[in-house]
């Protein structure tokens, strides 16, 4: 196996593997090379480091494409996460954001079945483009942070270094309250203390209905129907609660289906 070879020539660790493992009283996570400017800025922004890049024998950061990180375990909370996440990093036209989300869409297609829960999520992906098309014109600028693809408050995973991407600053926001780490009550305190702007809110509206999450499962074969059917159920009935607190905040055309 490549991971072993690597391991015991580059780091003197001989093991077979390859994510998280434990040698010797420490964790480590050992992946494939991603981009590590990101990981960097990361921690420069959030002054966090949870993860320290460990280099080779040879003083080298990168072994034939891989990257063993020790991980130190550190203490964050859900407040922490949204503070970070929330931090402006650079910004994207709406017309390159929809085109992330179509190509998805696209691409879920080649590998789509035939049932309802695939339509029904279709055509909320569908609802969140034209959202976005009411609510901004295609060269307005969008904010975007350094996010997770899965928000666990839960330090090992959210801040692992693969787990980090760069999206509309409101992802985190978004997922937090669709998996209930987040409630209601806390995003309307968030909402009142003015740290977000209409066109937040907005953006959370449209990236909470997007079904991001269940495009990917779908390319990578990992949907399953009984599971699906209890997640829509719970998304449809947050997207209500969204809807009805966004009501006080911003113009919402009625979504009579929702």
């Amino acid at each position: 196996m490549v991971s072993r070879s690597i391991l015991a020539k580059y780091y003197q660790i001989d093991l077979q593997t390859t994510g998280f493992f434990h040698y010797q009283h420490n964790d480590y996570y050992f992946s494939k090379q991603r981009d590590l400017s990101l990981y960097q800025l990361y921690i420069n922004m959030t002054h966090f480091t949870p993860y320290y890049i460990q280099n080779n024998i040879f003083n080298q950061p990168v072994s034939q494409g891989y990257v063993l990180y020790k991980y130190l375990n550190c203490n964050l909370d859900v407040e922490k996460i949204i503070d970070n996440s929330l931090k402006i990093i650079d910004q994207r036209s709406v017309k390159l954001i929809k085109k992330g989300w179509i190509e998805l869409m696209d691409e879920s297609q080649k590998y789509k079945k035939n049932h309802l829960i695939y339509h029904y999520n279709f055509a909320l992906g569908e609802l969140a483009i034209e959202l976005f098309n009411y609510y901004f014109p295609k060269d307005q600028k969008i904010f975007l942070g350094i996010e997770h693809q899965r928000a666990y408050p839960n330090i090992q995973y959210i801040c692992n270094p693969d787990n980090l991407f760069v999206t509309t600053r409101i992802y985190d926001l978004s997922y937090l309250f669709l998996q209930d780490f987040l409630t209601l009550e806390q995003l309307t305190m968030i909402i009142d203390n003015k740290r977000l702007t209409q066109i937040d809110i907005m953006i959370f509206l449209c990236q909470s209905i997007f079904p991001v999450y269940f495009f990917q499962q779908v390319i990578q074969n990992q949907v399953d129907g009984r599971q699906e059917y209890q997640f829509l159920t719970n998304h449809k009935s947050h997207l209500q609660q969204l809807i009805m607190l966004f009501k006080h905040y911003i113009p919402i055309p009625d979504i009579y289906w929702l």
